[in-house]
């Protein structure tokens, strides 16, 4: 229904056709049933009976329902259900500027449902509407005095908005998880309004614009952005979108379009303008014109022109256009054979690429582009075989197709000096036949041993195959005929049961082997629920014969199982363990979903401080209850740590776990840590009071549960809460490139500290080695007196000749040397030094203010010997 002011606006409108027809005689018997009901109207719409036109010009109540149909739809996929059951999270507003706390900031939770914010944002006046009718059915939320906000949010995917007056924040995440911490960070809430003109002054519209983040050594892309039909083009929440606001960095307004001199304007945060001018320089068009082998236009294919780049990125025809660094005005879909370039600069060299075919590489054409303004060329461009493709039938072992099902490949190519990974999923038709490009490797063809994984996820995970090829595939068609899918051989089957021989229902196993590199991997890494009788049946293949089944309840310990490849029958006894349950009374101040709680035996190095996280363990809830599963029933001492720094804040020794199936006491009914437990709010800014990143903390005479040692936490963003059990903290702290401090709280509350520039070092690596995309460096500084005490710098900031600037903490001597990160096949991270052994160049490092050099000599040879070794 429409709103009371609508149903007036529509009333007074017929009301007027009236009185033309009284007055004017109609020329057409009068219209029937025009009443301004939306549903009628509608309906006579759709059934052609009625049209705007007839309605006098009363557009604005059809244009009215059509608009209160896409806000309920958008509103629909944004609203969020939350009394649905989900993860209890805390949600904290403060200001970019100094980090202080925002009381009373507005929050609205939405759903993804496959739509981007910025999506939503295009809406315009529908987005606020989103916000408004949320606001009124009572789907937001205020934060308290302390800028804290407890809310819950349901699986899946979804946004965080805050606006606080002009500041303005978003937050996009894929899961959220109970006890978790999101910080909002308000920014001005400035919109970039910029008006597009032609070189007579006249309003450009659909002129594509884009916003860049421009750093001292890389550049991102924010937003793209258009121009309406009045020629102006507004992008809101400008500075929501900035990474950061360090030094040397800038905004810049730049056309989204192949132009040889189109203006570039540098936006100033500290005097932001309401609006400006951009005027585009002469231009003319081009329209491309897909063509496929068979002679056919292509109806819709991506497309994209940009400008002609001599040396082609080697990217590009590995992974196809996605990688390719200037995509010009981006992609434009191919609509009738025919995709439209409207804007392009004059005297141009242009390279017109098609994409045919999800996965394949695309087909690239150069031309000279338009020297006459107004010109509109038409360029052809025709369809190659870019890509080995892969043609097959999959059947199951009757021999039966699988009719329109998906399909997983995963394919692993193996070279002389290189490993590729690639993913695909293609849709099979009605005799179960699929094709799909091959666009893993390098070059027109590919070679090297390739071994292709396939899977039918929806028909079921079980159903594998596996296709391997040794030759050199040229370009085109490469039939690999019928597949079969099979289960394989049986793995491990048998049936879960509890001590009394009873099936336990809604166990989930996972299969573990173990892999060259010594690392526990999931098998098929899938997860296998049992059926209706508690049995399970886990099929494929294994590289080695011993396995681990895994189990998890949630009403029972977590166990684990040693078996043989091939077992059947097995037995799988879950033990009901034992349980410590209680609640913990804390001061006001103390989040409890900051703080967990661990089982461990009375003597706790016996636990191994490297191997804490397999003790038994649980999230206080927000009143401080508590309940955890244990096998081990000498696990009698209860340990309350804090989760930013593993430090150990309390203990109770004596504690005697109950069965898990009695309704005993669990002899831990209260326990009260008032006036024990204390919080610290700490930030840490540099001498130009922005956050410093990554600092590292030593919390000084507070042991960790993690080493043994001192607590260590680390801010990411230059700021955080610990919870310690200390009335005075102190610390070390240094963070990357600055300084390190040496730093005491009085007492517990917040704190900032000031961490200056450390001292600049340049690194000249010698020789400059060429990695695999699989392999990365990373520079390691060692002060030599306290080898404990390091600080490491990746290796994309190396520059094209090898060299890196970085800064050191405090002045005195460092041994260099690299640590070398190496991914395998199986998506294991292999790491090591180098060298591992012989000299490492022992640096002294002044405090100076000028820079300071040095050159890392490397074996480039040994290098890769000793990468070689640990991937083969």
């Amino acid at each position: 229904m429409l709103s009371r002011p609508l149903q007036l606006l529509a009333l007074f409108i017929l009301l007027a056709l009236g009185l033309w027809w009284v007055f004017s005689g109609p020329s057409t018997p009068p219209l029937q049933g025009t009443n301004p009901d939306a549903a009628k109207v509608e309906q006579e719409i759709a059934a052609g009976t009625l049209s705007p036109e007839a309605l006098g010009g009363a557009s604005s109540v059809v244009s009215e329902i059509e608009r209160e149909k896409i806000l309920q739809g958008a509103l629909e996929r944004a609203e969020i259900d939350t009394s649905a059951k989900g993860a209890q999270v805390t949600v904290l507003t403060i200001a970019r500027d100094g980090g202080l706390p925002l009381a009373n900031t507005e929050v609205w939770l939405l759903s993804d449902a496959g739509e981007s914010l910025a999506e939503l944002r295009e809406m315009g006046d529908l987005y606020e509407a989103i916000l408004e009718r949320l606001s009124e059915k009572g789907k937001t939320w205020f934060s308290d005095a302390e800028g804290k906000v407890q809310m819950t949010i349901p699986e899946g995917r979804f946004y965080l908005v805050a606006r606080s007056g002009e500041l303005y924040a978003e937050l996009y995440r894929n899961h959220a998880e109970d006890g978790q911490i999101f910080w909002l960070q308000l920014h001005q809430d400035h919109d970039l309004r910029v008006r597009v003109i032609d070189e007579r002054g006249e309003p450009l519209a659909n002129f594509p614009l884009a916003l860049d983040f421009e750093h001292a050594d890389w550049t991102q892309r924010l937003a793209q952005f258009s121009s309406d039909a009045n020629g102006l083009a507004v992008l809101d929440h400008v500075e929501a979108r900035i990474p950061s606001q360090d030094a040397g960095t800038r905004l810049i307004v730049r056309a989204e379009a192949p132009f040889r001199e189109a203006p570039e304007i540098a936006l100033d945060l500290e005097d932001f303008p309401d609006e400006f001018l951009y005027q585009v320089p002469p231009y003319a068009s081009v329209t491309l014109v897909p063509m496929r082998a068979d002679g056919e236009e292509g109806w819709r294919e991506e497309t994209f022109l940009q400008r002609h780049q001599e040396q082609q990125d080697q990217w590009s025809e590995v992974f196809g256009a996605d990688a390719r660094p200037d995509m010009g005005m981006g992609r434009v879909t191919a609509f009738r054979g025919e995709a439209d370039y409207p804007f392009v600069g004059l005297g141009l060299e242009l390279d017109a690429g098609v994409q045919f075919g999800i996965g394949r590489l695309p087909t690239v054409k150069t031309f000279a582009g338009p020297f006459r303004s107004g010109e509109n060329l038409r360029v052809e461009v025709q369809e190659v075989h870019a890509s080995p493709l892969l043609v097959l039938r999959a059947v199951n072992e009757a021999g039966e197709p699988f009719a329109h099902a998906d399909v997983d490949l995963h394919f692993r190519l193996t070279g002389a000096n290189f490993r590729y990974q690639l993913s695909e999923r293609i849709h099979l038709d009605a005799d179960g036949r699929g094709e799909c490009p091959i666009t893993i490797g390098q070059g027109e063809g590919v070679s090297g041993s390739m071994v292709i994984d396939l899977s039918l996820p929806v028909v079921s995970p079980d159903l594998r195959a596996k296709i391997e090829i040794e030759q050199e595939l040229a370009p085109g068609p490469y039939d690999a005929g019928e597949v079969i899918f099979s289960k394989g051989p049986v793995l491990c089957s048998g049936q879960v049961v509890n001590r009394a021989g009873e099936p336990v229902h809604g166990v989930r196993l996972r299969l573990m082997h173990q892999t060259a590199g010594g690392f526990w991997q999931t098998l098929n890494r899938q997860v296998y629920p049992v059926n209706e009788q508690a049995q399970f049946s886990i099929h494929g293949e294994s590289a080695t014969e011993d396995l681990l089944l895994v189990a998890r309840h949630p009403s029972y310990p977590h166990q684990e199982m040693e078996v043989r490849a091939g077992s059947q029958g097995v037995s799988f006894v879950m033990e009901e363990g034992y349980r410590v349950s209680g609640q913990v009374r804390f001061d006001a101040a103390v989040n409890p979903t900051n703080l967990r709680v661990f089982l461990a035996t009375a003597d706790i190095p016996a636990a191994g401080f490297d191997r804490y996280w397999e003790l038994p363990a649980a999230t206080l809830q927000q009143d401080g209850s508590f309940s955890v599963l244990t096998l081990d029933p000498n696990a009698r001492q209860v340990l309350l740590i804090d989760e930013e720094s593993s430090a150990i804040l309390a203990s109770v020794p004596d504690v005697i776990p109950w069965s898990a199936s009695s309704n005993g006491d669990p002899r831990l009914q209260s326990w009260d840590l008032r006036d024990q437990v204390f919080r610290y709010f700490l930030r840490f800014r540099d001498s130009e009071d922005l956050p410093v990143n990554g600092v590292d903390l030593t919390i000084q005479s507070v042991k960790s549960l993690a080493s043994g040692s001192n607590a260590q936490a680390t801010f990411h963003r230059g700021f955080g809460e610990l919870y310690l059990p200390e009335r005075q903290l102190s610390f070390f702290a240094v963070g990357s490139g600055t300084t390190s401090l040496n730093g005491t709280c009085p007492q517990p509350g917040e704190y900032a500290f000031t961490l200056d520039k450390g001292i600049s070092v340049e690194v000249q690596l010698n020789p400059y080695p060429k990695l695999q995309n699989n392999q990365r460096l990373e520079l390691v500084l060692d002060l030599a007196s306290n080898p404990e005490r390091s600080a490491s710098y990746w290796m994309h900031n190396f520059d094209a000749d090898g060299k890196i600037t970085v800064a050191v903490p405090d002045p005195g001597e460092y041994q260099a040397y690299l640590r070398v990160h190496l991914r395998q096949e199986n998506g294991s991270m292999v790491t090591f030094d180098f060298p591992e052994s012989g000299p490492k160049p022992i640096w002294t490092i002044d405090q100076q203010s000028t820079v300071q050099s040095f050159v890392l000599d490397l074996d480039v040879a040994a290098l890769q010997a000793a990468i070689d070794e640990r991937l083969n």
